[in-house]
């Protein structure tokens, strides 16, 4: 549990909390609100929740709490892993917010990567009991191509991402072996359409002649 402000230090509190084991951190806030400050501390608390692989739920005053020199808005949202799974609008007082995190996830990624090491012991710990509810369906909603985006121009910005990420690494190598020739074997799939896309990108970056990629139809049973 952090307390409104432990936010915004430099060496915030989750961290401490996070490296004990803690995979959902609250943050229970009494923030002014003035023009910006809402996408700043979402910002702080995307930011707190990629580093520590955990959730992240944020609290603040709500505006029937406001006082003559300062106005709250009742600001809420949950991250996990910075990515925003819900947030209330300003000055919206009324209703829980709440979402379905995937701790077994987050305990995943901190095994899996070497920037993140449990210390335990380092904070006290507290108790508390909570009566056990009956299972519940899922109310998160799992995108079946996680990869790829729904709306164009974000999966058109991915696309080109990947392959240039392809296509940068083709010229590395190109450069390093100095070969200014490529063969490629073109089934009619996918997998090797790709491949002479990114070799022809490869290509062009690297000022090369196209006339050097040299494609091998391999036709087969079951091929295009």
């Amino acid at each position: 549990m952090e307390i409104c402000e432990d936010l915004w230090v430099r060496n915030p509190p989750s961290s401490r909390l996070a490296e004990a084991g803690a995979l959902i951190l609250c943050n229970l806030s009494a923030s002014n609100e003035i023009i910006g400050k809402r996408e700043y501390r979402k910002t702080l608390a995307a930011a707190h929740s990629g580093k520590n692989f955990c959730a992240y739920v944020y609290s603040d005053a709500g505006a029937y709490e406001s006082t003559s020199d300062m106005v709250f808005s009742g600001h809420r949202f949950i991250y996990e892993n910075a990515s925003l799974l819900a947030e209330s609008e300003l000055f919206e007082d009324e209703g829980i917010l709440f979402a379905d995190t995937d701790t077994e996830l987050l305990s995943r990624e901190r095994r899996t990567v070497s920037t993140f090491t449990e210390r335990s012991g380092c904070v006290r710990t507290v108790a508390i009991p909570l009566r056990r509810r009956n299972h519940r369906k899922l109310m998160r909603r799992y995108e079946e191509t996680p990869f790829v985006p729904r709306d164009d121009d974000s999966r058109e910005v991915r696309c080109a991402e990947i392959l240039n990420m392809q296509a940068y690494a083709l010229r590395k190598r190109l450069l390093h072996t100095n070969t200014k020739t490529a063969v490629i074997g073109l089934s009619g799939g996918l997998d090797s359409t790709l491949a002479l896309l990114a070799t022809a990108r490869a290509f062009d970056i690297g000022g090369f002649d196209r006339k050097g990629i040299h494609c091998i139809t391999m036709p087969c049973f079951g091929t295009t």
